[in-house]
């Protein structure tokens, strides 16, 4: 009888949706050219091979892999705008003058090693481990966030591509619960909103999102609301656009009542991302 210990539940539902989009990107790129990796996508900046670059070096770093010296690497870009961002063009960058498809090639490999390293991995999600950029982190917040980047990815590989989906699966429902957890500073900080003000954010087919700011000015999520003061309705394919930052949002048509100023102000500081 084997004596190896069966992959935490939690990890393996991280697993499967991180797989689902792996499984879709390899669909997707498998019929591309060289060319076609060099288009660009939503994500400023990045081409469809850049996309497909950054997933290689974190899903290699996840592995173990070698990092990089960032000393070495030019991340001054027009679109990079923090540190965070400095460090995830790294893996971008030392990748820019090779073939799509060879990087295409890299992802592939990379992911099928990771995947087979993810069912052997019998370590505790609160296992902590150092992780750059992020320093000590748990095991299983890392791989959370894996599963988050890698669908937002495939969301703007999809639409570069004018091909929609994966909107409603395993990936999506697993990024609307991290990117979500942002809204309440959104709504109360960015956007401002005073004691007694609320809001309740619909993303349609998808989940309703209730937030109120209380006597103490602080926001944070409600199981109900009487009347919001400020209501949004959009679309999974617009909240995507709008959570992660990326071109194209500024075409968003939501649906706004209530206090429609503030519902606005709330749109324009929604991204969440780095």
């Amino acid at each position: 009888m084997s004596s190896q210990l069966a992959i935490h539940p939690e990890m393996e539902r991280l697993r499967l949706a991180w797989l689902e989009s792996v499984e879709a990107i390899s669909t997707l790129g498998a019929t591309l050219s060289d060319e076609e990796w060099e288009a660009p996508t939503p994500c400023p900046g990045w081409s469809r091979k850049d996309l497909i670059s950054h997933i290689v070096g974190l899903e290699s770093r996840v592995l173990g892999g070698e990092i990089p010296d960032p000393k070495t690497v030019d991340v001054a870009k027009p679109w990079v705008k923090n540190p965070a961002a400095s460090f995830m063009e790294i893996d971008v960058e030392v990748r820019r003058a090779r073939r799509g498809q060879i990087v295409f090639g890299e992802f592939i490999d990379i992911t099928h090693l990771r995947d087979e390293a993810w069912r052997l991995d019998s370590r505790e999600p609160e296992t902590l481990i150092h992780f750059d950029p992020f320093g000590e982190i748990s095991l299983g917040l890392l791989l959370a966030r894996r599963v988050m980047d890698i669908w937002t990815h495939n969301q703007d590989l999809r639409t570069s591509l004018g091909i929609p989906g994966d909107e409603l699966g395993l990936g999506a429902k697993h990024s609307w619960i991290l990117l979500g957890a942002g809204l309440p500073m959104v709504f109360g900080k960015r956007g401002g909103a005073k004691p007694g003000e609320s809001l309740s954010l619909e993303v349609r087919d998808c989940f309703t999102s209730l937030i109120e700011v209380n006597g103490d000015g602080k926001a944070a999520f409600v199981k109900e609301l009487a009347i919001p003061t400020t209501s949004i309705s959009l679309s999974a394919h617009e909240w995507y656009l709008l959570a992660t930052g990326r071109e194209g949002r500024e075409k968003a048509t939501p649906i706004m009542s209530g206090d429609t100023e503030l519902a606005q102000r709330v749109l324009t500081n929604f991204s969440v991302t780095p």
